[in-house]
């Protein structure tokens, strides 16, 4: 399954980023300013597959370029792409005679596993923004209190 899927990344960045959109015309289109996170996306999908699932990958702190993924138009564009490949490996007509169902099977159940990570991470970091804006609301109204009672 991960030496297919590096056979084909090139056709599946294509398809993601709809430069030529013929199929799966329902689902959004991912940005093609998004390149290198849909790229990041099929690298990590190769390794969780090949068994190197990183923990690291959707962790606060960054250790290196393309394994954090910590802002939220990140996480859209892999959640997008995962949306996407999980739809094209469930089509029954994207069964090519490349693809025996055992590898179809395999890459995504990696991918929706992924999509539960991303999923859960962009819950979470939208869950700190609102508290984040909660905070400053509530400091604004405490500091307009405080110039209330000075005045």
């Amino acid at each position: 399954a991960a030496r297919l899927l590096i056979s084909i990344r090139g056709d599946l960045l294509q398809s993601i980023l709809r430069f030529f959109p013929l199929t799966h015309l329902d689902l959004p289109p991912v940005d093609v300013d998004m390149l290198v996170p849909v790229d990041e996306v099929l690298r990590a999908l190769t390794r969780r597959i090949l068994g190197k699932h990183d923990e690291r990958l959707l962790s606060q702190q960054p250790n290196n370029r393309w394994q954090v993924v910590s802002n939220l138009t990140q996480l859209m564009t892999w959640e997008s792409t995962l949306v996407y490949l999980d739809r094209t490996l469930t089509d029954k007509q994207a069964d090519h005679d490349s693809r025996s169902p055992a590898v179809a099977t395999e890459m995504r159940k990696a991918a929706r596993a992924m999509l539960n990570d991303v999923v859960e991470k962009r819950k979470w970091i939208q869950l700190q923004e609102l508290h984040r804006a909660k905070s400053r609301v509530a400091s604004q109204v405490a500091s307009v209190q405080r110039g209330a009672v000075l005045a």
